[in-house]
């Protein structure tokens, strides 16, 4: 009766095992663009942008590029900041992500004049998306994922090299069920490719600026505001340095900037919080006196955010302007 039992096992577990291969090359041969949510459209196109494909090959390098995450992606206009500029800003993107970004960019196009950087300040401190959407995408290089893990390990990080990450890495590798099983469902019978190749040439068309929030007025609080305390992560503070150095390797004039809170927001930040964000920033300042700092935050009115976290179009509008007052020389 065991051996009986035994054979059952091994039967089913090659049942199973066939089951996920055969969803793993499932999820391998059917494009992202056909199953994955909007935000996989944003974060391929950024992509392409950076690595100069086809699509990209006969437009002209920017004199101003804009690195930072989604606040940024929503706040800074390039139409209206200067025909010469470009938003490369990515969702959930930290100092760590962007500066793999810029790297890979730089492998294909002429180095910008200008880099305006901007960052919530809670990426900063930590990284949200790494997994759930960087590795998740499969838009970020192997060699460049591996230094970011031995980075990691170097000072003791357990976010970007969070237990069992090597195990992760492979099941995002190669497209582990547990990971891309959950996304193939769910597109059935939703005609996702339309979507995200609409969203694809919107971010094309707009020059990789995006809203996220449309909302013409907010009464909801950020999630800064709700903190105590400011601590820069030890891994964002390490690869902003290495996105500043990079600049300077490469001649470029970089801006670091700060995106706008909302008036319900700024009035419950804690004073401690600001002050601590205000220390790291002037400290960046000081290791880097050809960086401009802007070492504090902005308060726009609720009706200029289109949710808790990001300017609507007429906030973005006013910001992108204010930005082009600020630095004329980055924005002619």
């Amino acid at each position: 009766m065991w051996k009986e039992i035994g054979k059952l096992i091994l039967r089913f577990t090659g049942v199973v095992a066939i089951a996920v291969l055969i969803l793993m090359a499932v999820a391998k041969s059917v494009p992202f663009m056909r199953y994955m949510d909007g935000e996989y459209a944003m974060y391929r196109q950024n992509a392409d942008y950076a690595r100069k494909t086809e699509a990209y090959a006969a437009e002209p390098d920017p004199k101003t590029l804009i690195l930072g995450d989604s606040r940024t992606k929503a706040g800074m206009i390039p139409e209206l900041l200067g025909t010469n500029t470009y938003n490369m800003a990515l969702g959930g993107s930290t100092p760590v992500e962007t500066y793999y970004i810029f790297k890979e960019y730089l492998e294909h196009h002429a180095a910008p004049e200008y880099v305006l950087i901007a960052f919530a300040p809670s990426h900063y401190e930590y990284s949200g998306t790494f997994w759930s959407r960087t590795m998740y995408f499969h838009t970020m290089r192997s060699e460049d994922a591996m230094e970011i893990f031995q980075t990691a390990e170097s000072v003791g990080d357990t976010e970007f090299a969070k237990e069992h990450y090597r195990l992760h890495y492979l099941m995002y590798k190669f497209y582990a069920p547990n990971k891309y099983g959950a996304a193939l469902r769910r597109s059935i019978g939703e005609d996702r490719f339309e979507k995200n190749v609409k969203m694809y040439v919107e971010c094309t068309d707009a020059k990789g600026q995006h809203y996220f929030g449309t909302a013409k007025s907010i009464t909801g609080v950020v999630e800064e505001a709700q903190e105590k305390e400011f601590h820069a992560g030890t891994m964002e503070k390490i690869y902003m340095q290495k996105l500043l150095d990079l600049c300077k390797e490469h001649g470029c004039k970089a801006i670091v900037e700060s995106m706008p809170f909302s008036l319900t927001s700024y009035r419950l930040f804690a004073q401690e919080y600001k002050d601590a964000y205000n220390d790291y920033m002037t400290e960046l300042a000081v290791a880097n006196p050809e960086v401009s700092v802007y070492n504090y935050f902005y308060c726009y009115d609720d009706t200029c955010f289109g949710d808790e976290s990001h300017l609507n179009a007429s906030g973005a509008e006013a910001y992108s302007l204010y930005i082009r007052e600020r630095y004329p020389y980055a924005f002619p």
